[in-house]
């Protein structure tokens, strides 16, 4: 387990692009969003946490928000969150890419993603894999393929990208962090087991979107980036008022982000 230092972590992910492992929350609240994100699919696996109570606690938790602030070098806001799922002896892989391709933030070097497990993740069960010191070289060309059907990513897309790779290994409750640049990848899920993780993808406040359509984020702070409209926090304990206000925002998120996301049609696998 890497030790959380401020200084220490910056400078890792600096140079290599990614850090790994740290620990997130307990094995408890990886538990319950566990069971919150099993059998999310579709719109539904993204952006839980407007509606999802233990996946909010966990996007929200203190050393999640602490790394995202350290490695980005200021305040953050959580644009958005999804459920990764591969079943037991999946053939499902996500192929090299960069997590700057189509999010339509910039600059991109204020973003990352944080990879929280929820079950143990390993080189066997497809967990991730990144491609050291890739961030340096900035935005690379991604080529398409949606008709794969082994392929997680909804466009299927893909980057060269070239080894030695270094792959997580983590328990439940631990986190990987990564630059939205960095070239990562996962593999198929080899184990009897499924592996499930929760990315959250974090901004600096000076970040803004490049898409047509306005879209939402959640704020962690005082202070609430330009150029986005505000979701409603989750309580910890939410009322049915709540997890309706919850479930509106949810629907008005993912039709902004389909609309930039899939321009000419398309939807989340």
């Amino acid at each position: 387990m890497t030790e959380f230092r401020e200084g220490t972590l910056r400078q890792d992910y600096d140079a290599r692009g990614f850090v790994t492992p740290l620990r997130a929350c307990s094995a408890d609240d990886a538990a319950a969003a566990l069971r919150e994100a099993t059998g999310l699919e579709g719109d539904a696996r993204f952006k839980p946490h407007l509606y999802l109570p233990a996946i909010n606690r966990v996007a929200r938790a203190p050393a999640v928000v602490a790394v995202a602030r350290a490695c980005l070098g200021g305040d953050v806001f959580l644009w958005s969150s999804d459920v990764n799922f591969k079943g037991p002896h999946s053939e499902a892989f996500f192929s090299p890419h960069q997590d700057s391709t189509y999010a339509g933030l910039a600059p991109a070097d204020h973003c990352c993603t944080i990879w929280v497990a929820l079950t143990a993740a390993d080189e066997a069960s497809g967990a991730l894999a990144f491609a050291p010191a890739s961030h340096l070289q900035g935005q690379r060309p991604h080529v398409e393929n949606p008709a794969d059907p082994h392929n997680a990513l909804s466009k299927g897309q893909r980057c060269e990208a070239r080894g030695p790779w270094t792959h997580a290994r983590l328990r439940p409750g631990d986190m990987s962090v990564h630059h939205f640049h960095c070239v990562h990848a996962s593999g198929a899920n080899r184990s009897p087991n499924p592996r499930v993780g929760l990315a959250l993808r974090f901004a600096r406040l000076d970040v803004r979107q490049t898409g047509a359509a306005r879209e939402s984020v959640t704020v962690l702070g005082a202070a609430a980036p330009d150029g986005f409209d505000v979701e409603p926090a989750l309580p910890p304990d939410p009322s049915e008022d709540d997890l309706a206000r919850g479930r509106a925002a949810h629907a008005a998120a993912l039709a902004a982000e389909r609309e930039n996301y899939f321009p000419a049609g398309g939807a989340y696998r």
